[in-house]
C-alpha cells in the first residue's frame, strides 16, 4: 500500500541590504526619573549653534522624530559637556551614536538633552567616514 506522498516545504527569505542600507530605526528607552537613552543612526546633524541657535542630531526613526541636543547655542550657563561640541559638529549622517540625557516628549517628538549635566553623554559608536 502506497502512503500519501510526503511533502517538505522549506521557505527561505533572504533580505539583501546593500552598503548603507542596513540602518535600524532608533528607539527611545525612557526611564522613570525623566531621563532616556537612545542608540541610532544620525539622519541630520543640525548645526544651528554656529549661528546662535541649537545643535542637535536628528536620528532615523519610524513614526516619531528623535532629536539629541548637544549645544543650546548662545548661553551664559556653564555647560559641562561643551568641550565635546567641536567633535560633534563633524559627525556625518549615517554615523551611529548612543546618547543619554533628560527626556521630553511632545506628541511624536522626543528630545534628549545630552549637554546640561556631567553624567549626560553622546558616544560615537561607528562613524560613517
Amino acid at each position: 500500500m502506497r502512503g500519501a506522498p510526503s511533502r517538505c516545504c522549506l521557505c527561505l527569505l533572504v533580505l539583501w541590504c546593500g552598503p548603507g542600507d542596513s540602518s535600524v530605526d532608533a528607539t527611545v528607552q525612557v526611564n522613570g526619573d525623566g531621563t532616556a537613552s537612545v542608540t541610532g543612526e544620525v539622519e541630520e546633524n543640525y548645526k544651528g549653534c554656529a549661528r546662535d541657535g541649537i545643535c542637535y542630531f536628528k536620528l532615523k526613526s519610524g513614526k516619531s522624530e528623535i532629536r539629541v541636543l548637544y549645544d543650546p547655542g548662545e548661553t551664559d550657563a556653564q555647560l559641562p559637556n561643551r568641550s565635546q561640541v567641536p567633535q560633534l559638529l563633524k559627525v556625518d549622517p549615517g554615523t551611529i551614536i548612543t546618547a543619554y540625557g533628560s527626556h521630553r516628549e511632545r506628541g511624536s517628538l522626543h528630545t534628549i538633552d545630552a549637554y546640561s549635566k556631567k553624567e549626560y553623554f553622546i558616544h560615537i559608536l561607528r562613524n560613517q567616514r
